[in-house]
């Protein structure tokens, strides 16, 4: 690649927009960069994070170790009720369980009473403890939807802690058996006193009952009253069911008429009417009829709706009614024939009509005769129901009474015993209804404190604060931090990212590619640097881009260093250069003129250089140090003027930079900080660009940002911008790259630079 650069130094060059940012590094996301922003912070004010950590854990430790131990031990109480005075429902004073609120139980339990009894029966004192303090340090809580309670107690003496919750849980048991036994006590003489009371009474209404059975001679008058109201009631939905029928059918009928009529035929209904009157055998029917009407009403009162009587009833009154429905239908077939039609008065091809007509009317009257015919049995059978029921006297009511009064009698008298063997067997068992189901135990392991989450969170709480500390700090101060500042700040294209280096004293890129370079060449920063080389190519002499100042806003940014190391490698592309150190108040490139690491030809007056040309007649030439292996040159700052700016901005310089411009590709000015001199000012507006150089963690902004509005308001062209000493986390993965290519490989290649 070198061989190329040489014969064709423009060959291979990638043009990049003046007035674009060139992509030296890969974006990062916001997390990314946050991240790298807490890290730097952290790195820089490593100081302060680490007091602060160290007394945060010191005071957090100290404060744990000195707090007293607490100790907690906790038992479980199954909490029931299944006395057999809590099922009678007689408290007699005592509180029962009411579903699943043990609100009730909760106060009971903290009661000083149950307290003081529990303390009493310890017999060693020194387990003994106040009952103040019992009560401030005990907890009783109920798990959601059950009958179990969870009592701990807490304190500084474990011994003490387990005495005390044993004794509690005796008191406990031993208060709901005695709760237990008092109900049951109390629900026992309560029954005993009543007992005798419900005996006399169940034996009144006994024999209450029995006399008046004996005195009307009846069975069961209840059961006769119940079966006429049901036979009553069933007649009137019959007859509802009957009358519904019936109009329907006396609808049909008159729509029949009406057709005849319209037919011209005359229906003769009155004489079918008639008719029906006069058959005797039509009456005998009827006649039956009602009489099975009125024994089925009867019988029916005396038995079941299943009883084989009323069965053959049923079916008799259904043999009589097909009966009369044949009767019905053969009168009026006779009395009403086809023959007394008025056959004369319609065409002959009609009759059929008629005759169809004639049918229909005669079904309809035979089936509207039985419905009235069933209409009238069902109401004389309601009539008869109705006085049977009106001559009931009024035994049935007071039968009725004398009955539920019997039953209320053995009922409660039943209640009674069955009640009193329940608690006779309660009393009989002592078990106690409450049990601990989780007895205390012994606790070991202090609750409070707890040592190493408080250290833990002490660490983390402290490292936390040191980070915050930090970062406040870091927002307080005003120097430029991150690539992306910059950018925001100075609005001008970035032309390189140049890493941040532990170079050592007089370490620097060498001239000569065949001789080994030092440690940190092969690394990102020699990459940076011919990354800014190639950019810096776009300003080539057919751009007619020579002169070159670097510049930066205040001293120590790495401008001088920066300058030469990109001298040195745009020389190594086959380029003339040549490097003038404009900076004559504080000169830094007599560092990097030590022949082993630029082997270089020693001018005729070496300890000359740019101040002593301008001051003098002696020629530049005679003061350049020439490179023996590229087409590199440095003219250094001489001696130190007595006022710099004046050689500066003199006619002579304006010439020389002429002069070099004619003779060299390259002419690169390290030129002095633009912020509070002037030197840099004088020469900016003769340059053909001028480069800014900013480092980072250096220059504050507001410094930065006023070395841009005094090159601005000087009319000069600001070529960019070269952000100096990024930290590995701001260079991106490019960088990152390279830098553990170099240090994979630098044992292997041992440092030889190859193009």
């Amino acid at each position: 690649m070198s061989e190329i650069h040489k014969s064709h130094p423009e060959v291979g060059i990638i043009p990049v927009s003046r007035h674009q940012p060139l992509p030296v590094s890969d974006q990062e996301s916001g997390l990314q960069a946050q991240v790298a922003k807490i890290s730097q912070a952290v790195r820089k004010r490593w100081l302060w994070v680490s007091a602060i950590s160290v007394i945060g854990i010191v005071s957090v430790t100290v404060y744990t170790m000195t707090q007293p131990r607490i100790y907690q031990s906790r038992m479980v109480l199954l909490v029931t009720d299944n006395s057999s005075s809590a099922a009678v429902g007689l408290e007699a004073g005592v509180p029962t369980i009411q579903g699943n609120n043990l609100s009730t139980e909760v106060q009971i339990l903290r009661s000083s009473s149950l307290i003081e009894q529990a303390l009493a029966s310890i017999n060693d004192s020194s387990l003994r403890s106040s009952p103040d303090e019992v009560s401030s340090n005990l907890s009783i809580q109920q798990p959601e939807n059950t009958d179990v309670l969870q009592i701990s107690l807490t304190g500084t003496e474990p011994e003490k802690i387990e005495a005390t919750l044993n004794a509690l849980g005796t008191t406990y048991v031993n208060y709901s058996l005695n709760s237990r036994v008092s109900k049951a006590s109390k629900a026992t003489e309560f029954i005993e006193d009543q007992l005798p009371k419900a005996q006399e009474e169940l034996n009144g209404s006994a024999n209450a009952l029995r006399e008046f059975r004996q005195s009307y001679s009846l069975l069961d008058l209840e059961q006769f009253g119940n079966t006429l109201l049901q036979t009553r009631q069933g007649l009137e939905d019959q007859i509802y069911q009957a009358a519904i029928a019936l109009e329907q059918t006396k609808q049909q009928y008159q729509v029949l008429q009406s057709q005849m009529a319209q037919a011209g035929l005359d229906p003769k209904s009155s004489l079918a009417n008639a008719a029906l009157t006069e058959d005797s055998g039509y009456r005998d029917l009827v006649n039956q009829l009602r009489q099975i009407d009125i024994q089925y009403i009867q019988e029916r009162l005396r038995y079941s709706e299943n009883n084989p009587i009323v069965e053959d009833l049923i079916i008799q009154r259904a043999n009589v009614l097909a009966l009369l429905q044949q009767r019905s239908e053969k009168i009026l077939r006779r009395s009403v024939s086809a023959s007394e039609l008025a056959v004369g008065t319609i065409p002959s091809s009609e009759n059929s009509v008629a005759q169809s007509l004639n049918s229909q009317l005669i079904a309809t009257q035979v089936q509207l005769v039985g419905q009235n015919t069933q209409m009238e049995g069902l109401r004389y059978t309601q009539n008869l129901v109705a006085e049977q029921f009106r001559e009931i006297p009024a035994l049935q009511q007071e039968y009725a009474e004398l009955q539920r009064q019997h039953q209320l009698n053995s009922s409660k008298y039943d209640l009674f015993l069955a009640k009193l063997q329940e608690l006779e067997l309660s009393q009989a068992e002592e078990i106690a209804p409450w049990q601990i189901l989780e007895p205390p135990f012994l606790p070991r392991v202090p609750i409070s404190p707890k040592v190493q989450q408080n250290i833990l969170l002490g660490f983390l709480g402290s490292l936390g604060l040191g980070i915050w500390v930090a970062m406040l700090l870091e927002s307080l101060d005003s120097r430029l931090k991150d690539p992306e500042e910059v950018k925001a700040l100075l609005q001008l294209p970035v032309l390189g990212m140049i890493p941040r280096i532990d170079q050592p004293t007089g370490t620097r890129i060498s001239v000569d590619s065949t001789h080994k370079l030092n440690d940190y060449n092969f690394s990102c920063f020699t990459e940076s640097v011919r990354s800014l080389a190639f950019n810096l190519s776009y300003l080539s002499p057919k751009h007619g881009a020579k002169l070159l100042a670097f510049t930066s806003a205040i001293p120590e940014e790495g401008k001088s260093t920066l300058t030469y190391n990109l001298s040195v490698t745009i020389a190594s592309l086959g380029y003339r250069v040549l490097l003038v150190e404009a900076d004559m108040r504080k000169p830094q490139m007599k560092h990097y003129s030590h022949k082993a690491s630029f082997p270089a030809i020693v001018p005729p007056f070496p300890e000359h250089g740019l101040s002593t040309v301008l001051s003098t007649n002696r020629s530049w030439r005679d003061c350049v140090y020439k490179s023996k292996t590229s087409h590199f040159h440095l003219l250094m700052a001489g001696g130190v003027p007595p006022n710099p700016m004046n050689l500066l901005n003199s006619g002579k310089m304006a010439d020389l930079m002429k002069e070099w411009s004619a003779i060299y590709d390259y002419v690169l000015i390290d030129t002095p900080p633009i912020a509070g001199l002037t030197d840099t000012q004088s020469l900016a507006t003769k340059v053909d660009e001028i480069i800014l150089v900013v480092s980072l963690n250096s220059a504050p902004r507001s410094t930065v940002k006023r070395a841009k509005e005094l090159l601005e308001e000087l009319g000069c062209n600001i070529e960019g911008v070269v952000i100096n000493r990024v930290s590995s986390q701001q260079q991106g993965y490019y960088y990152k790259y390279y830098n553990s290519y170099y240090q994979t490989n630098n044992s292997t290649e041992n440092g030889v630079l190859k193009m």
